[in-house]
């Protein structure tokens, strides 16, 4: 991915661009609301296994872009943690999850902002 990349960025300023990116993408009224993958675990009482490995890929991806955002960000010294880096990648893969859930009644997407902008303390 290209915020993995190509960026001076420190890894933990990264992973709120990935956060801000997401919470603008809920919020343009010209894509479809929510996310394809939550929405079909959700929607299918039983899931073909094909399309369950699909969406476990994705992620898998999505779980080791934060991994290697947070491996960067431990390098560069803007995350302090001393959570293990796949166990703090779940913690921000499912902080990323969950911030698609209230987009259809957070209109603005202000709470969700707040939380974006809060969240970095936690892992300093």
């Amino acid at each position: 991915m290209s915020i993995l990349s190509g960026s001076k960025d420190r890894g933990r300023d990264r992973i709120q661009a990935v956060f801000n990116i997401l919470i603008d993408d809920l919020h343009n009224q010209s894509l479809p609301d929510g996310c394809m993958l939550t929405d079909t675990l959700s929607a299918i009482p039983e899931i073909d296994k094909s399309i369950a490995d699909f969406i476990s890929q994705n992620f898998s991806e999505i779980k080791a872009m934060y991994q290697g955002l947070i491996r960067l960000g431990k390098v560069d010294g803007s995350i302090q943690s001393s959570i293990p880096d796949e166990q703090l990648a779940l913690m921000v893969f499912n902080l990323h999850e969950s911030t698609i859930i209230p987009s259809t009644i957070d209109n603005d997407g202000s709470t969700q902002k707040q939380v974006v902008q809060d969240f970095p303390q936690l892992i300093a």
